[in-house]
């Protein structure tokens, strides 16, 4: 039999906190004082649920966009980090999608590929709908482009061991598709 996790040592499993530090509280917190938040990688407390946060995109997140605007995914189900909680992404209001690492064990995030001042600033995903990581493999995101042969949704993987995509399924070689969708 093995630990929580096979074929890693027991001392060198993660454990479980026993606590969580924030409030988890079902009544209404006032809203408190903003916090002065200072550039990516600045970590701060949340104040008014006493939460750990990192902020991972500022106005140089994409230095030949500067001052663009990012959020999280808009579903609560899609999987915008990848199955070892080591990479997420966040989307640019623009529709870009920009994937980091991120290393629990000190808080901190990174962009991918950097390249600080330049254009994009590192790696972007390149998808029409909002990306997926797979459940099993933590180094695959899952996507869509538009076939520029028949012009349907074209379901393809992006691998981020190779740095390469494939497609993988047309959608429209399976049911009658409009062109254009």
């Amino acid at each position: 039999m093995c630990g929580v996790f096979c074929g890693v040592p027991a001392d060198a499993q993660p454990t479980v906190p026993v606590s969580y530090p924030a409030t988890t509280t079902r009544i209404a917190v006032p809203k408190p004082a903003l916090p002065v938040v200072g550039p990516e990688g600045f970590h701060f407390i949340d104040p008014a649920l006493g939460s750990r946060m990192l902020r991972v995109t500022d106005a140089n997140t994409r230095p030949g966009f500067p001052g663009r605007s990012f959020v999280t995914p808009s579903a609560a189900h899609q999987l915008a980090w990848n199955a070892t909680s080591d990479k997420f992404w966040v989307r640019g209001v623009d529709g870009t999608y920009i994937p980091y690492t991120f290393d629990a064990t000190t808080m901190t995030a990174a962009r991918i590929n950097p390249t600080p001042g330049v254009g994009e600033g590192g790696l972007t995903i390149a998808s029409q709908v909002e990306p997926q990581f797979s459940f099993a493999s933590p180094n695959l995101i899952f996507g869509t482009r538009q076939s520029s042969d028949s012009d349907h949704p074209v379901i393809r993987k992006f691998d981020f061991n190779t740095g390469l995509y494939a497609d993988i399924l047309d959608l429209g070689s399976i049911t009658t598709i409009a062109n254009g969708t």
